[in-house]
């Protein structure tokens, strides 16, 4: 998630997305998009590259945040024209680009089975303007299982695209922690939570429904992005506050 105060780019170097490759050296180039130059906090591509979408946070009335999407290898984005006054923390989608979600920190779950050109809205909690959201996953595969985490409200689970939604529970822990992160594997089976401020690393190996804390006691603070290989067998947490980082082939 990025502050208020990031600053606007041009969605090439903000985001890891656009790039065109050179028959000739084999290899990687950078090309600026059309997409405008703003507060970039997440991008998700399909698995051909072809479609890439990205989000946005609010700057100001000025800058309004959005859901980008592109066709054409990030070349031009469109601008989905939803919600522009929603602070958009994290985007994810399918293998295909068909499916995909975007959460936003005080606006709820947006998802669209049209590859972006329609979208739904779905407030999980009620009061849903007093709920953080900070990241999104999904399978790969389908789309349709979907986990969201937030600030001090947990971790949800949908097995329907974001019809409906089940609180996840962790035996010991209440999971309301400061949530910045979370990831799965292709299907979705494994999932791996990082959380800030004395929360831990969580994993799921049961589709996100029940949750165990691995990494702990003396791995407390500032998990702010946790990553998880196609396979669900390799993991790696960072903490953004000490810099440290883990990697463990084979899971924690």
């Amino acid at each position: 998630m990025m502050s208020s105060s990031a600053p606007l780019l041009p969605l090439f170097l903000a985001l890891a997305v656009l790039f065109t490759r050179s028959a000739a050296t084999a290899l990687y180039s950078w090309t600026n998009s059309s997409a405008p130059n703003l507060a970039w906090t997440s991008v998700a591509v399909s698995g051909s590259g072809i479609k890439a979408y990205a989000v946005s946070t609010l700057e100001d009335q000025a800058t309004p945040s959005g859901i980008f999407t592109s066709i054409n290898y990030g070349a031009t984005f469109k601008n989905s024209t939803i919600a522009s006054e929603y602070q958009f923390n994290q985007v994810a989608t399918t293998f295909n680009g068909r499916h995909v979600v975007a959460v936003a920190q005080e606006g709820g779950v947006f998802t669209s089975m049209t590859s972006g050109k329609t979208w739904n809205h779905t407030y999980i909690l009620p009061q849903q303007s007093s709920a953080s959201w900070t990241s999104v996953t999904c399978d790969i595969a389908t789309g349709m299982h979907i986990s969201v985490v937030g600030y001090d409200v947990g971790i949800f689970t949908s097995s329907d695209f974001g019809k409906t939604w089940t609180n996840a529970t962790a035996p010991g822990h209440t999971l309301l922690y400061h949530f910045n992160s979370i990831a799965s594997n292709f299907n979705a089976t494994v999932m791996i939570a990082g959380a800030m401020s004395e929360g831990g690393v969580f994993k799921s190996v049961d589709k996100g429904y029940t949750w165990n804390r691995i990494l702990g006691l003396s791995h407390t603070d500032g998990w702010s992005a946790v990553s998880i290989d196609y396979s669900g067998n390799n993991m790696a947490a960072a903490q953004s506050w000490t810099g440290e980082y883990i990697v463990n082939k084979g899971g924690f």
